[in-house]
């Protein structure tokens, strides 16, 4: 990796433009930005089978994830960089019929694993639900209703895993407790800011989730299915490319891959 990128634009004018007369250069030297050398982390994966599709996720630009920034304690953060939300495909659908109630979805209720051990410090078990599609949302009101039900674990000093948009109920361990690697900590549901049944997981470097940056992780190994294309239509996904299996690699946004060990 190179420890700077330089940026060079340029641009042309129509011809026989008349601002050619007074610009005096097509090119503009943008910042020099430094490349960040922090070694991703390492971890288990956070739900077990096929089919999980990893949707919002790095690298490409998107208004729900990798472009968000938010100002909190002074300054702004990025808080959803490397999130991704996971999503349970199964013959090219996210659900059954017509997907309007959250049983319809494939990877609701799919148990949901820790992906390293470490110490609870936050929990919400008592949100409710809402159903699949939902335009006005009654049940996020503040910040902290983003997620829904969920568990944040501090995995390493300054380092927190977070689980969201579990079921109301399902959670399975308390603040303060300890949890090992692979352990429940609920269930998949569809709690807080969401449209459809589905896991938002990501690492930060905060135990608030909103006020704190995203940090890079790799999954230990999992097999990679293919990539969703079509643009993500929920009942007309199609998964191309050729499976193979992975090691400390990143699920890259619209890859479809098997987590079962």
């Amino acid at each position: 990796m190179p420890k700077r990128l330089r940026h060079r634009i340029t641009y042309p004018f129509a011809p026989g433009s008349p601002l050619e007369a007074i610009i005096g250069s097509k090119t503009v030297r943008g910042p020099d930005l430094r490349v960040a050398r922090r070694v991703p982390i390492k971890i288990a994966p956070p739900l077990r089978g096929g089919g999980w599709l990893s949707a919002n996720g790095c690298c490409d630009p998107s208004v729900n994830h990798r472009s968000t920034l938010l100002p909190a304690n002074g300054t702004f953060v990025a808080p959803e960089i490397f999130a991704v939300d996971f999503i349970r495909v199964v013959n090219g659908r996210f659900y059954a019929g017509d997907g309007t109630q959250n049983t319809d979805w494939f990877g609701y209720g799919a148990p949901i694993h820790a992906v390293a051990g470490g110490r609870v410090v936050s929990v919400f078990n008592d949100r409710p639900e809402v159903p699949p599609f939902i335009k006005d949302n009654p049940t996020v009101t503040r910040p902290s209703d983003f997620g829904g039900n969920g568990v944040v674990v501090e995995i390493r000093p300054g380092v927190f895993a977070n689980y969201y948009h579990m079921q109301p109920g399902s959670v399975s361990v308390d603040v303060r407790q300890r949890v090992r690697t692979g352990q429940k900590l609920g269930l998949l549901g569809n709690s807080g800011n969401t449209q459809g049944p589905h896991l938002h997981f990501g690492i930060n470097e905060g135990r608030s989730t909103l006020s704190s940056n995203s940090l890079p992780f790799e999954i230990d190994r999992f097999r990679f299915e293919g990539t969703a294309g079509a643009g993500l239509t929920p009942g007309e996904l199609t998964v191309m490319g050729m499976p193979h299996d992975e090691r400390r690699s990143h699920p890259l946004v619209t890859s479809v891959s098997d987590y079962s060990r």
